[in-house]
């Protein structure tokens, strides 16, 4: 086909040329074709452009909270913390506390014991009493 195309070419110089031209069109609406896809594209972009937007400020807005409930976690940690420590503090004052209330109780057992010795022997001694003529 090629040879026979340049063969009449050759005789026929005007087909060279309609030949180019055909080419050259097909070209050009192929070109037009690919420029009319490139629009098609930036405006299905441009479409969604409000989105991305929206998406970014929702993106930005979970950013914001997430960062928000972080501070929170950290300061209830540091909170913990120092109920912690006012805790150990508390249990370590309660514990001696009870060590002195021990004491206390113990010295109050013994004071009681004494008191109830002194009491017999004072009955003892009243008893005695009464049977001195």
């Amino acid at each position: 086909l090629v040879k026979e195309a340049d063969a009449m070419s050759s005789k026929k110089p005007w087909l060279q040329f309609e030949s180019q031209k055909e080419q050259f069109m097909l070209i050009k609406n192929a070109h037009e074709a690919q420029k009319q896809k490139v629009l098609d594209i930036r405006a299905e972009h441009a479409k969604h452009q409000p989105k991305h937007a929206e998406i970014d400020a929702m993106s930005k807005e979970s950013v914001a909270r997430v960062s928000a409930i972080i501070a929170s976690h950290n300061a209830t940690k540091d909170k913990i913390k120092r109920c912690d420590g006012k805790f150990t503090k508390l249990s370590g004052e309660q514990d001696a506390l009870d060590r002195k209330l021990a004491g206390e109780r113990k010295d109050a057992s013994e004071l009681k014991e004494k008191i109830q010795r002194r009491l017999r022997m004072i009955r003892e001694n009243e008893e005695e009493l009464k049977n001195v003529p």
